[in-house]
């Protein structure tokens, strides 16, 4: 008797992560982002990325203050 596939592991994401950056932090900023993590329950790279997003939708807004 044959047994079914099974593809296994994650399933796909919608709009997966495939791309990594590293960057390096001053101690003061790095003690920021773990504070903000911390109060808000969201990991680094989740903080990092809606920060990234912040400013690239603030870059797009002329009518935003520092354009």
């Amino acid at each position: 008797m044959d047994k079914p596939k099974h593809a296994g592991g994650r399933p796909k994401a919608a709009n997966p992560l495939e791309h990594d950056c590293k960057v390096r932090l001053d101690a003061s900023t790095a003690e920021q982002l773990e504070a903000y993590c911390t109060r808000h329950g969201v990991k680094k790279a989740q903080a990092i990325r809606a920060a990234v997003r912040m400013m690239l939708a603030a870059d797009a807004d002329p009518a935003q203050p520092g354009s």
